[in-house]
C-alpha cells in the first residue's frame, strides 16, 4: 500500500510538457481522492481489486500515458465501491476541469474554466 506516495512523488517530478494530456495536478487530485476512499474501505476483496487496477496506473505512468493513469485510478476507485457505475457517472468521472486561475475576480464574479475528457469512459 506504500506505492501511492511513490506514484504521487514521481508524478510531481516530471516536467509539465511531458504530460501534455491530463495534467499532473489532475492526476494528483484523482490519486488523493482514491487514497481517501481506500482508507475508508474495509472490504478486503474490494481493496485487492483496487490495487490490481492501480498497478495499471503505475505502468501507464512510466509510459507517460497520463490518460491511462487517470483511467486506471478511476477504475481503482470504482473497485472500492459495492456497485457498478452508471454511464452518466462514468462520463462525469472522466472529465477534467482546468481553471484559468485559482481565484475569482471579485469585480466580475466569474472564473474561466476549460472542460475536457481526461480519458474516454468505457
Amino acid at each position: 500500500m506504500r506505492i501511492l506516495p511513490i506514484v504521487t512523488l514521481l508524478a510531481s517530478s516530471f516536467p509539465a510538457q511531458l504530460c501534455a494530456q491530463t495534467g499532473r495536478y489532475e492526476i494528483g487530485l484523482r490519486l488523493r481522492d482514491f487514497e481517501r476512499q481506500l482508507a475508508a474501505c474495509q472490504e478486503q476483496t474490494h481493496r485487492r481489486a483496487a490495487c490490481r487496477n492501480l498497478e495499471g496506473a503505475v505502468s501507464a505512468f512510466f509510459r507517460l500515458d497520463m490518460r491511462a493513469v487517470a483511467e486506471a485510478i478511476d477504475a481503482a476507485s470504482w473497485s472500492l465501491k459495492d456497485r457498478v457505475p452508471t454511464d452518466a457517472e462514468r462520463f462525469a468521472h472522466a472529465l477534467d476541469v482546468r481553471l484559468a486561475s485559482r481565484l475569482v475576480d471579485p469585480e466580475s464574479g466569474h472564473l474561466a474554466a476549460k472542460l475536457a475528457a481526461a480519458f474516454r469512459p468505457r
